[in-house]
Parts: C-alpha cells; structure tokens; sequence
C-alpha cells in the first residue's frame, strides 16, 4: 500500500504482457536487490520461467507491490497500475 495524501491509500497492482518477456531477469534481479541487498534472482519475490520461447511470470505471496521489477524491466513485459482503494 502507498500513501499519496493523507487518508487516501493507493493499491499498486503489477500487470504482466509475458509474450513481451525476453527472459533477461532484469525484473527478479531489480526485486532481490530492493528487498535483500543482492542481486540474486534466486531471492527475488518475482518469477520467470522460461518453457522456451514461452515465459511465465509469477509473484509469491511476500510480493509487496514496491514496483521495483516493473522498473528493472526494458521490454514492457511488466506494468504497473493504481487503483484507488475501493475503486474496480
């Protein structure tokens, strides 16, 4: 959650366009780094599963929405959206 004024609370949702996806790891090594300190995809809260030339992205349940994966990545595969809370 993120506070933009005072009593208004911001819900950020992550929207993932995985055919746009390259496979780089740019995202999970962005996610590490913001909550561990290092760049180890291994320890991110995103991730990448390559079938391929298919890819798959996924989030675990400690995924906090900080946006930093969306930031690491080059190709538009991830992209962030806010929503007011309560709002569809």
């Amino acid at each position: 959650m993120e506070r933009d004024d005072p009593g208004r609370v911001m819900q950020r949702s992550i929207t993932t366009h995985p055919e746009k996806c390259t496979g780089c790891l740019r995202c999970a090594l962005a996610c590490s780094f913001r909550h561990t300190g290092m760049f180890n995809p291994m320890r991110a809260r995103i991730h990448i599963r390559m079938d391929g030339p298919a890819c798959d992205i996924s989030f675990d349940d400690a995924c906090t929405g900080c946006l930093a994966c969306v930031g690491g990545c080059l190709y538009g595969a991830l992209a962030a959206e806010r929503q007011r809370e309560g709002s569809a």
